[in-house]
């Protein structure tokens, strides 16, 4: 998955890796949430929006 990052980024301005974890989609949300929310605050914000 990582490795088809960095072509698609190339491709499209407007999508930014905000954070590189290890481990699935179940983990991350376990383990690195404070990530991914900081992630959605960021994305928001960029868009105007607000994120509780």
């Amino acid at each position: 998955m990582r490795a088809i990052l960095a072509p698609v980024i190339a491709r499209n301005p407007h999508l930014k890796v905000s954070a590189k974890v290890a481990g699935d989609h179940g983990s991350i949300l376990r383990k690195d949430f404070r990530a991914v929310a900081g992630a959605a605050r960021e994305t928001a914000a960029a868009h105007d929006l607000e994120v509780r």
